[in-house]
Order: C-alpha cells, then sequence, then structure tokens
C-alpha cells in the first residue's frame, strides 16, 4: 500500500480536504482541511487522481477547531458535518467558491455575497435515519456501514430531546423526525405506517404565515433560510410582474401561492408528481384564497402542459428540482415553452451546471446567489436567474 506525506490545500466540492501528489495528481482526503499535513495510506489510485485515508496527522491546521458533533471521531465517522472543524466563516467562503467554480464557464455578471444561516447548529427540522434491527443511525461514506447516533447537533433540540426516549421497533427500516412549530415532533417509522388521521403538518414560514405539508414528503429544513429564499423569489416576481407563473416541482405549492398574493393579476400553474403535495397545495391555495389563480397539476414534470394563449413573454419559469436535477425531456419542455425568465433553485451546484449547459443555446445566467440551507454540510441552496437571449 503506497503511503505519503500531503499537505492540505484546499475543500472540494463534497467535504473532502485536497492535496497535490508528488506525480501531480489530486489526492481526497476526508477528514482533512486546508493547512493540515498528514500522513497519508493511499486506498485508490486513478489516473487521474487518488484518494487517501489518513493514519496520522504531521500538523494540523490553524483553520482547525474541535467539532461539535460527537460521532465525527468514532471509529467509522458520521460523513455529514464535513464542515464542523473550521469556522463558519471558512465554510461560507469554500461555498461560495464552489459555486462561482461550477458557473465559472457561463461568465455570470452577478454573484451575490452568500446568505448564512442564522444557526450553523439546531436548525433542521426534519432528520432521516437509517435502521438496523432497532439502531438508528446515519449510513457512513461507504453508504452500507450504519454509524449509530442517539443525537445530531443539526437537529431542533426538541428532536433530539425525542430521539432520546425513542427506540426504533425491530422492523424499521427507516426513521424520520419532523418537528413544526405547530405540531410538535411526529415520528415516522418505515415500512411501518403513520396513522391515518394525520395527513399534514402545518409550517410557519415566518412573515408569510402557515402551510399546510405532507407528514412524509419533502419540505425544506431550515424555515428561516427557507423564508429568504421566498423573500428573493417574490423580489424578482414583484420587479418582473409577469402575467403567468409556471413552477415545477412545486411541492406543496408555496412560492405560487405567496406570488399570487402579492401580485393580483398573477395566475400560476404548478406541476407536482407528489400526489399528497398536491392536496396540500390545493388545500393551502384555499386558506390564503388564491385558488381562483393557482392551478396545481398532479403529473411528471416533463409533461407540463399550459394554455395556448400564454405569452412566452410574459412567463417566468420557476423550478426547485430534487438533487438530481432536471431530466433532459423537462429541459426540452422549458425550451419548448420559451418562457422569457426562468428562476432555477438548486441544492445541487454540479447539477446546476449540466441543466444550465443544456439551457445555454436560448438563454443566459444574468445572477445567482448562494443561500446556506444546510450548514456544516456539503450542501448548499443557490438562486440563479436566467434570461432568453
Amino acid at each position: 500500500m503506497k503511503r505519503v506525506v500531503l499537505k492540505v490545500n484546499d475543500f472540494a466540492f463534497g467535504g473532502d480536504g485536497t492535496a497535490v501528489m508528488p506525480d501531480g495528481k489530486i489526492c481526497f482526503l476526508p477528514g482533512t482541511v486546508p493547512g493540515d499535513t498528514v500522513s497519508v495510506e493511499i486506498v485508490q489510485d486513478k489516473k487521474n487522481f487518488a484518494r487517501g485515508r489518513v493514519t496520522a496527522f504531521v500538523e494540523k491546521s490553524g483553520k482547525r477547531i474541535d467539532s461539535f458533533c460527537p460521532h465525527r471521531n468514532d471509529p467509522v465517522p458520521c460523513p455529514g458535518c464535513v464542515y464542523g472543524e473550521v469556522s463558519y466563516e471558512t465554510e461560507l467562503e469554500t461555498k461560495q467558491k464552489q459555486l462561482e467554480f461550477f458557473l465559472r464557464q457561463f461568465a455570470v455578471p452577478v454573484i451575490h455575497p452568500p446568505f448564512p444561516s442564522p444557526k450553523r447548529t439546531g436548525y433542521r427540522n426534519k432528520i432521516s435515519l437509517s435502521c438496523e434491527n432497532g439502531v438508528a443511525g446515519y449510513r457512513a461514506a461507504d453508504n452500507s456501514t450504519l454509524v449509530p447516533v442517539t443525537t445530531c447537533p443539526l437537529a431542533r433540540k426538541a428532536i433530539t430531546d425525542r430521539m432520546i426516549t425513542f427506540l426504533p421497533s425491530p422492523a424499521a427500516d427507516r426513521v424520520t423526525y419532523r418537528w413544526t412549530l405547530t405540531d410538535g415532533v411526529f415520528v415516522l417509522e418505515h415500512p411501518e405506517l403513520f396513522p391515518p388521521d394525520v395527513e399534514h403538518l402545518t409550517e410557519q414560514i415566518g412573515q408569510h404565515g402557515r402551510f399546510h405539508v405532507p407528514v412524509n414528503s419533502f419540505f425544506q429544513v431550515n424555515m428561516p433560510v427557507a423564508e429568504e429564499l421566498a423573500n428573493r423569489v417574490l423580489s424578482f416576481l414583484k420587479a418582473f410582474e409577469p402575467e403567468h407563473l409556471v413552477e415545477l416541482y412545486c411541492g406543496s405549492g408555496i412560492f405560487s401561492i405567496l406570488a399570487a398574493e402579492q401580485l393580483t393579476a398573477l395566475r400560476t400553474t404548478g406541476v407536482e408528481l407528489d400526489p399528497g403535495a398536491i392536496k396540500a397545495a390545493q388545500k393551502n391555495a384555499a386558506d390564503h384564497k388564491t385558488s381562483a389563480r393557482c392551478k396545481f397539476t398532479c403529473g411528471d414534470a416533463a409533461q407540463f402542459k399550459t394554455d395556448r394563449n400564454m405569452n412566452p413573454e410574459k412567463i417566468v419559469l420557476l423550478t426547485d428540482p430534487p438533487r438530481t436535477g432536471m431530466s433532459k425531456e423537462v429541459i426540452e419542455r422549458i425550451l419548448k415553452l420559451g418562457p422569457k425568465r426562468i428562476l432555477y433553485i438548486s441544492c445541487a451546484p454540479d447539477k446546476l451546471r449540466r441543466d444550465l449547459q443544456l439551457l445555454s443555446a436560448r438563454y443566459k445566467v444574468a445572477e445567482s446567489a448562494l443561500l446556506d440551507m444546510f450548514p456544516c454540510t456539503a450542501h448548499f441552496e443557490s438562486l440563479t436567474l436566467l434570461e432568453k437571449l
């Protein structure tokens, strides 16, 4: 097994430290931070890169701090808080550099400073753990080994308190904890069914009010940052004054409903594959008195349809896809529709870059901004504006 001593010079996207090997290849080093000098065992040696395992710290970086996560020093560490060993300032600088890297080829004229999370820990309103024989935890970096956890510093205190007292059943393969200001903590085990009389929880999105969300569907995990994201989307829409908003992957319809509340002439079309989310969206629209102007359809985003009389020059398309990004079929539908502007919310900058490349024949990237929805982790949210060429 090849062994070398390396000086870590940067973070890679995903949170591994990186160092240059004697042969010039980049070596990815989990658990390191820029400035560390480490003894390394090379565990993977490819043509263009290598991966190493730290066997000893020769000299620790001045940027290194003690992690707040009790599981980072376990024999098999929790893979979540990859930036927990550096300051939040360093984390934000790193994530901003990563966004700028992924957008570099598009010559974006404006990339705004990052929006930080008000809380670095204790912010998550939802965590989902894998289970084996009644033991819950996160999957390690190998996506197989279970790292047992009884507390998570990223979760809200109410969730961590519940984790201490709740033991998953031996039959459960996953356990999910959800917290809302209205409902408190709910625990959902799979494959066991949640009580059928509880269909929706109620989320409070800051000044924007309350919204129903399905118990077992996606929703943002950091509410103060989610509120800021909503504010920025609304700011764009107020400036553009479109006649129609088309929202793909609309979830519980929150962006469409907020836009319809503030732009009284706006009509919206939301598309979402999850029937539970569509039901919540329709209920939200009724509660917020926007049903007459907010249409929600359950279906594949690649097959969404709009009224023939819509003027593409008066349409803003808002898309908020999952971490896998948009399929080529969805992008083809967008290009065929030809909206004047696109607002792209992304939690995966690598997939954002891929999708922007496919859209670049007809659209330019006008501006982008990072919102740190997931402090300490490798992930972040971004909001990008595209304009038709």
